[in-house]
């Protein structure tokens, strides 16, 4: 397994994975190479004999991030990779003097709101509608 920053030759697939995932924002490639192009942008990958099977991207501005957008591909999910990549990444936004870290969760998706809470995050606040205008999200804070 390779851990790395995402770069620009990587949108096509990280888009194909984000589509591919339920839960994930479905970013186009071009949605990918914008924020790749930001300064305050982390887009971690985790590959398998150079195919990326997970993603996570940040907006990072110390000492906070937000998550925004997270996905392991179907063949891969519940077998530790998107804990792994998780564990990285966190370690990878400590060193750039990160201290806490957002995200919103769909309440309908538990297996990532359970791999958060293990990860620590806590739930804040609930943010009612607020995916299509029909779900709730969870918004949820780790203090590093």
């Amino acid at each position: 397994m390779n851990f790395r920053l995402a770069v620009r030759r990587d949108c096509e697939a990280l888009s194909l994975l984000a589509c591919a995932n339920p839960f994930s924002a479905h970013w186009s490639e071009s949605d990918f190479s914008s924020e790749i192009s930001q300064p305050c942008s982390k887009v971690f990958v985790l590959e398998n004999k150079k195919e990326i099977i997970a993603f996570v991207c940040f907006r990072c501005v110390p000492p906070s991030a937000e998550l925004l957008n997270f996905a392991v591909g179907n063949k891969f999910l519940r077998q530790g990779f998107g804990s792994s990549l998780l564990y990285d990444a966190i370690e990878n936004l400590s060193v750039r003097g990160v201290k806490e870290i957002t995200l919103e969760v769909s309440v309908q998706n538990a297996a990532a709101a359970a791999l958060y809470k293990k990860f620590s995050f806590q739930t804040v606040s609930l943010r009612k509608k607020f995916y299509n205008n029909k779900i709730d999200a969870a918004l949820m804070r780790l203090t590093l």
